[in-house]
């Protein structure tokens, strides 16, 4: 998708920059068989000079380069591993080592109703209404 938007990675962010004029597509998320829209629109974010625009999507090498962390963002999450894999014993990630993840965060959270149930290692979401 970045790709087809003409977006630019910008490693010290971690952030994909786009043209402030580009007409994303809507997003569509199916999770557990049900679909979440997310419009274009949404998909934008402008810094705060209104000069920069920036894709709301990132993607993560999740634990390829332990300890070689080039952003804050990989550093951060790089540092997120290691403390839930301390604190469970094992392995905490939740895909296989080396899979790229999709980070939508509060662009897919702001469109829906969600429940957690650590209790019983559950995750739910509801659509807005």
């Amino acid at each position: 998708m970045t790709q087809a938007i003409g977006a630019t990675y910008i490693p010290m962010v971690g952030l994909y920059t786009i043209d402030c004029s580009t007409v994303v597509p809507d997003l569509e998320l199916t999770i557990g068989g049900n679909k979440v829209s997310i419009p274009g629109s949404d998909l934008i974010v402008k810094d705060d000079t209104g000069m920069y625009c920036f894709f709301t999507i990132g993607a993560m090498d999740m634990g390829l380069s332990m300890g070689d962390s080039v952003t804050l963002g990989e550093e951060l999450a790089d540092g997120i591993i290691e403390q839930m894999n301390e604190f469970v014993g094992q392995s905490a990630l939740p895909i296989p080592e080396g899979y790229d993840t999709w980070l939508v965060g509060d662009t897919f959270l702001r469109k829906v109703y969600t429940i957690y149930d650590f209790g019983e290692n559950k995750f739910g979401y509801a659509k807005l209404k």
